[in-house]
Parts: C-alpha cells; sequence; structure tokens
C-alpha cells in the first residue's frame, strides 16, 4: 500500500508525470482548487471525482463524479479535503481496497488557492484580525511561526487592548466580521473573561474565537464556559499528538450547549508542523513573495496599536531579539490605527506587499516536520 503526502508543485508534478488514471476524492472547494490548478499550470485534465454516497453525486456537477466504491481499485486516489476529515476518507478507500494514495496538505492547497485567486488582494469591505492575549505557550512547538518558543512571559494589556479596540470600532463601525484571540496560549491570561466581553461589546456582529491548543480548557473554571455561552465566543482547537483527552473537552463543552470547532484535526496522521522558508539576508523580491504568499490579505495581526498584514511580521521581533538577528523591521511593514483615516485607508494599505516579505523565500515550498516540542533551536525557522 502507498500513502503519500501531496505537498509541492514537485510532488504534483511527480504524479501527474507517472500517472494517467487519478481520481480526486472529494468534489467539494479543495478537489475543484486542485483540478483548477493541474488545468492553470500543467495543461493537464483531472476530470474524475469521487463522492462517499451516491445520494451526493447530484449535489455535485460533471459526468465523472461517480460514488467512490464504483472505481477500479488500481486507480491513483488524491484524497482532497480538510484535515478533519482526511483520516475518515483514507480508512474508507483503504477498506475498498483502493492501494495507492495520496492526501493534500492543507497548506499547499491555500498556496494553490492564493495562485489562483488574484481577486483576494482586492481591497475588502470586512476586517478579520487576530491577536495575541499571551505571548507565550504551554506547549511551544518546534519551528512555531508566531515564534512563541521564544517569547517571555508576556501577557496583553487590557487598557491597551481596550484602547486599540475601541479605535477600531470607531473607525470601522459594524465591519469587522472576524477576531481571534490566540497566543501563544491564550488560556493562559488571567483575564480572558474581561477581554472577550469586551470585544463583544465593540463587535456586537463578530465572530469571536478563541484559538487554543486545549490543554487548560478542562480546568477552565464554570465562569468562563459561562462567560463563553454569553458572549456567544467560539472555542477553536487545534490538535496534537499530546495526551488531551478532545473527547472529554467536547462532552465538558456540550454541557454548557458549547460545540468545540477544530482548527485542524491529526488527519491522515500525527500532527505535522510547517517550516517557513526563511531568508534571513532579505534579498527576496517582496513583491513575488506577497503574491506568492497564502496569507497576503488574509492573516491581519493587531499589536500595540499596529496592523500587521502577517503574524510573522508582527512577532519576528522575538526572533530578532532572542537570535541576534539582522532583520530589518521597520514602519513599512504595519499601519497605525491612530494614524489612519478611514478603513478603506486600512484594507488599501494590505492589498500591498510590506518590507518585511523581502524575508520569505517562496520560490521554494515550505518544509514538513514531524511535531515535538521546541527546542529553541536556530535551525527551527532558518
Amino acid at each position: 500500500m502507498v500513502r503519500k503526502l501531496l505537498d509541492s508543485d514537485e510532488a504534483l508534478v511527480d504524479v501527474l508525470d507517472n500517472h494517467s488514471e487519478i481520481v480526486i476524492y472529494g468534489a467539494g472547494n479543495y478537489g475543484h482548487t486542485l483540478k483548477a490548478y493541474v488545468k492553470l499550470y500543467f495543461d493537464k485534465e483531472l476530470p474524475h471525482f469521487a463522492v462517499s454516497r451516491e445520494d451526493l453525486i447530484k449535489e455535485r456537477t460533471g459526468e465523472y463524479t461517480k460514488a467512490i466504491s464504483v472505481y477500479p481499485r488500481d486507480r491513483l486516489i488524491i484524497v482532497a479535503v480538510s484535515e478533519q476529515h482526511q483520516a475518515e476518507l483514507i480508512e474508507t478507500v483503504e477498506k475498498l481496497g483502493f492501494y495507492n494514495i495520496y492526501f493534500l496538505l492543507n497548506d499547499f492547497v491555500r498556496y494553490m488557492q492564493a495562485r489562483l485567486d488574484t481577486g483576494r488582494l482586492s481591497v475588502k469591505d470586512k476586517l478579520g484580525f487576530e491577536v495575541h492575549i499571551a505571548e507565550h505557550c504551554n506547549l511551544n512547538c518546534k519551528g512555531c511561526y508566531h515564534f512563541s518558543p521564544l517569547a517571555e512571559e508576556i501577557f496583553l494589556d487590557l487598557g491597551e487592548y481596550a484602547r486599540d479596540i475601541t479605535r477600531i470600532h470607531d473607525i470601522c463601525g459594524v465591519n469587522v466580521e472576524r477576531i481571534t484571540l490566540l497566543g501563544g496560549e491564550p488560556l493562559l491570561h488571567p483575564r480572558i473573561s474581561e477581554i472577550t466581553t469586551f470585544t463583544r461589546k465593540y463587535n456586537p456582529y463578530a465572530r469571536i474565537e478563541i484559538l487554543t491548543n486545549g490543554i487548560l480548557l478542562k480546568d477552565m473554571e464554570q465562569s468562563f464556559w459561562k462567560n463563553c455561552v454569553t458572549n456567544d465566543i467560539t472555542i477553536c482547537c487545534t490538535k496534537y499528538p499530546i495526551l488531551v483527552d478532545y473527547n472529554q473537552l467536547e462532552k465538558i463543552a456540550d454541557g454548557y450547549g458549547l460545540k468545540i470547532v477544530y482548527h485542524n484535526d491529526v488527519g491522515a496522521g500525527e500532527k505535522t508542523l510547517i517550516k517557513y522558508p526563511f531568508d534571513v539576508l532579505g534579498t527576496q523580491d517582496p513583491e513575488e513573495s506577497f503574491f506568492k504568499c497564502t496569507r497576503s490579505n488574509l492573516c491581519i495581526t493587531l499589536k500595540h496599536g499596529k496592523l500587521y498584514p502577517c503574524p510573522m511580521a508582527a512577532h519576528a521581533h522575538l526572533a530578532k531579539e532572542f537570535f541576534d538577528l539582522d532583520l530589518e523591521l521597520s514602519d513599512k511593514d504595519f499601519i497605525d490605527i491612530y494614524k489612519v483615516k478611514s478603513m478603506n485607508e486600512i484594507m488599501s494599505f494590505f492589498i500591498k506587499p510590506i518590507n518585511f516579505c523581502k524575508y520569505c523565500n517562496l520560490k521554494r515550498r515550505p518544509q514538513q516536520m514531524k511535531w515535538e516540542a521546541s527546542k529553541k533551536e536556530y535551525g527551527e525557522w532558518f
């Protein structure tokens, strides 16, 4: 049996060059992204889609969509779904007797979408952003692109945050669609419920989520859970191959009428980490890096009254200080919310490259690594 990760253009070329009978298992957004990408950049057709049940075929377009069970077992299967569904689909095709199975790295899907969707770089009419409420973390993943393993124990100042949220409300009004409270590990903050209450007060229509590794959830007090209910807070958990009973956490949340949403799953195997291709010399073309980046105009970060278009730019000072790097971090990497006059001025800033883009070598694909705790070594990032 062959089960391989499809994580780069190089891996995709190898598959296309060596296999003619390919079936995309997953006729949704991920599957059609793969089909469109292969057509545009490699001038090849991947017309065959598979779904789990015959009754789903009517919901999908295309005469070549069939139930997975009807395909010959020697076909190469590419599982093209989000990580939380990969394990289920791979188990299905293995039980059916398929033996040549590939599954898509979700970061590679986002890369393909970025190259296909130039419209993402148009000025948006809704703002979504994330904010560290704790710089440090209780898990400290190797190569964390927020650089949290390198951070001291630092919590978000409530006074500063209140001013920033109020200012964003004054500029954007109800046009804030999402706020993600993360870190580091957000549940470490001793006043997290005050943060969520204030966030909701000034953003009545936004999706407000806490993105956590889940380690501390079972020990959170009843007041925390009730606050999440009152303020309509989404608890978004990332799964790691650690001793956390996620079923127990779901039962606790369910007791309060809440559902835990997973940012990912262990998917087709053990959780992995992604090492992004930094160029510490800053020799890359910022425009090329920005266009190829899967985060451009998507992953906006609020920090100390400034909005950064990239979490790595916002938190790179941690690596600069820890490793004594000669990184040029400047006022060209952010927009100051206290100096702008309109939301359009903010959103227009995010469709252009920043100075920090020169440190990302997106001629290379991100490197997949086995998940493990950080040793705070230079090679984890650079």
